[in-house]
């Protein structure tokens, strides 16, 4: 949770400072599955990732073998991540 001075910095900030901010507490932060299903689908904490992000959280995604036990979506997408050699398969 971030406290009140990084909460009240976010408000007060314009908004692609506060995209900003945003992208650098997710780098910050170490992977879960849920930042990972966030930067996936782009919801919360995920909005606004960069490319580089969203691969990092495909191929953890992919690692911890949780795309394969998530709605169907994570299954194909990951698979279609792999194909393309954007991502590689678990070891």
């Amino acid at each position: 949770m971030l406290d009140f001075y990084t909460q009240f910095a976010i408000i007060k900030m314009s908004p692609s400072g506060a995209n900003n901010l945003l992208l650098n507490l997710i780098t910050m932060t170490k992977m879960t599955s849920y930042l990972a299903c966030a930067i996936a689908e782009g919801f919360c904490e995920g909005e606004g990732a960069t490319e580089e992000q969203q691969i990092e959280a495909w191929q953890y995604l992919i690692d911890t073998g949780h795309c394969w036990t998530l709605q169907g979506w994570y299954g194909r997408t990951a698979t279609s991540l792999i194909e393309e050699g954007v991502c590689q398969p678990a070891k």
